[in-house]
């Protein structure tokens, strides 16, 4: 009896198990500062003053998106704002009789500005590195909205769509809905003072 020798083809599988190192989402380059660290505090933080020397990575991460919101501020008479000079820049607009005036130096502070002004909602986006800033009729699709900041852009709460400083929804349920601008102009306080001696103006210390 011959036995054939047969031939048996195996097939391998390679499996490769690679790791991958993910980023964190927020990092924070402490090597580029022009000051010591230990000089730099927050006084918000939890526990009181904390120089940045001493905060976690987790702290500081949180600070992220922490320029809030600026909603229904206090104002004043343009009498009252002492603390403005004549050449100071204002964002300023009228509705339904109502002249407001925002200071354009906070907007480096308050990106957003949820506020009621003659009774209507509005909304003023604005862009610190500018500074400009836009006004709006804050009622789209029959929903009355509030905004905030996040990841650097604006965000309502009702739907939580993304919006553009030209009052369009880029992102989310209301994607494609634009926001009734106002007709807001910027120019300096005299001359806003001088054109609505009426106006109210945005006042810090009230």
């Amino acid at each position: 009896m011959m036995i054939y020798p047969t031939m048996c083809r195996y097939a391998c599988t390679l499996v490769v198990i690679c790791t991958i190192q993910v980023p964190p989402t927020f990092a924070t380059d402490m090597g580029i500062h022009s000051v010591p660290l230990d000089h730099i505090v927050r006084d918000d933080f939890p526990g009181g003053v904390i120089p940045l020397t001493q905060a976690s990575s987790e702290l500081i991460a949180s600070l992220k998106d922490r320029i809030p919101p600026l909603t229904n501020p206090q104002y004043g008479t343009a009498q009252d704002a002492s603390w403005l000079k004549n050449d100071d820049l204002v964002l300023g607009f009228v509705e339904n009789g109502d002249a407001r005036a925002y200071p354009t130096r906070i907007f480096n502070f308050h990106e957003i500005v949820n506020d009621t002004v003659g009774g209507t909602l509005v909304v003023i986006f604005s862009d610190n590195a500018g500074p400009s800033g836009a006004a709006f009729d804050a009622t789209a699709e029959s929903t009355t909205l509030s905004f905030f900041l996040e990841q650097e852009a604006f965000k309502d709460h009702q739907t939580r769509s993304t919006w553009n400083l030209a009052g369009e929804a880029t992102d989310g349920p209301l994607k494609g809905t634009r926001l009734t601008p106002l007709p807001a102009r910027r120019t300096f306080c005299f001359a806003w003072v001088a054109a609505f001696p009426d106006t109210t103006v945005y006042n810090p210390k009230s």
